[in-house]
């Protein structure tokens, strides 16, 4: 099939692109256009430039409703795939979102090869590796204010590296949209957008803002990691979801009395900071299984999503899951729990050896349900 024929989604305004919604432009002179032979239509191939510069350097790539630089190859991926990341302030979107990335770009029992594709991704990828893992003082990533503008889509490439001999290989995007600090009650076009684009929606828990929780950690753990005697108040978790479910009704124009209706992650981060608070031998304090089982390993997920829920219960959540219950739909909901950094701080803004624990988990279920890896029972 040609690009005459062949549609994709544009990462930053979402517009449906044929080849004649794009652009293709000078690598080294954006304002240089290069004509696409009839050729290059033909056999599906991005056209060069033969510029002096570029010397036959594949073309760049511009939407021509936004005008955003799309990565080159986007014709070429076989899927896109699209997630959300929410969550209230303080909950670590941005410190799980890098932990995650770095550790499957450098995982080499993984079949696939992660790589951003985006300068703006390359830029924030890089600033964030750098505060968390430096090996002389790593420290997180600083808090992004609510009131900054919300950051551009993070855009990642995913290669199927199963058969290095193989002289084509699978290729998928894989774009992260990641909110700045929401405020719930505030509309935004462009979240608005991003998160009706979204399939799946990572939405992060801080287990330190539940009221029956934070009272059984140790004080200095507490505010090493985050956790503000303002931060919750007399809330129950109960109101925090529901205060992020009115908050996705509003963008996503979901009724009251209808089900939001995608595939959840509700992903409590900080989980280092709890341990104790489950039972011993508790399996989301294990090793996840996922990566040497050669994909999403149900049975080891099942238990760590009732494991969880026993957990709320067990700490006077019972809120947090009915209200769970009564604006999701069930069907589509599982339960993580992760740790970005593996272990609590050591002091203000300050973290041992980062070894960050199940940060995969809530992403390798999302590649099973869009068919990238398998479920493995």
């Amino acid at each position: 099939m040609s690009y005459l024929f062949k549609s994709i989604t544009c990462p930053y305004c979402l517009k449906q692109l044929k080849s004649k919604d794009v652009t293709y432009v000078c690598s080294k002179n954006p304002t240089k256009t290069i004509p696409q032979s009839l050729m290059d239509n033909l056999f599906e191939r991005t056209p060069v430039c033969n510029c002096p510069e570029c010397l036959g350097r594949t073309a760049g790539l511009i939407c021509n409703f936004c005008k955003e630089s799309l990565p080159n190859g986007l014709f070429d991926y076989k899927k896109n795939m699209r997630f959300s990341i929410v969550g209230v302030p303080q909950s670590g979107k941005s410190n799980f979102l890098t932990t995650m990335m770095y550790e499957l770009m450098n995982d080499n029992r993984l079949p696939f090869v992660f790589e951003p594709v985006s300068d703006d991704t390359k830029r924030m990828f890089q600033e964030n590796v750098n505060h968390i893992y430096n090996p002389d003082y790593p420290e997180p990533v600083d808090k992004t204010e609510e009131h900054l503008e919300m950051p551009p889509p993070q855009l990642w490439k995913i290669t199927d590296a199963h058969d290095l001999s193989k002289q084509s290989r699978d290729v998928y995007s894989l774009t992260f949209f990641d909110g700045a600090g929401e405020e719930y009650e505030k509309l935004n076009e462009r979240v608005c957008r991003y998160l009706n684009g979204s399939k799946c929606l990572f939405i992060l828990f801080d287990p330190l803002a539940l009221p029956g929780v934070k009272n059984k950690v140790e004080r200095n753990i507490y505010t090493w990691s985050g956790g503000t005697d303002t931060m919750i108040g007399q809330q129950n978790g109960g109101v925090i979801v529901s205060d992020i479910a009115r908050y996705l009704r509003n963008n996503l124009h979901i009724k009251e009395n209808a089900a939001i209706n995608k595939e959840v992650a509700i992903v409590f981060s900080k989980i280092d900071a709890v341990k104790h608070t489950f039972a011993k031998g508790a399996r989301v304090m294990q090793p996840s299984p996922h990566v040497t089982k050669k994909g999403f390993y149900v049975p080891d997920a099942d238990a760590v999503n009732e494991e969880i829920k026993r957990w709320l219960i067990e700490n006077n959540e019972t809120a947090f899951l009915n209200a769970i219950h009564s604006n999701f739909n069930i069907e589509k909901v599982r339960f993580f729990g992760v740790s970005s950094f593996g272990q609590p701080p050591t002091g203000e803004n300050q973290l041992a050896r980062v070894t960050p624990h199940r940060v995969y988990d809530p992403l390798m279920w999302m590649l099973a349900n869009e068919g990238i890896i398998p479920f493995v029972n």
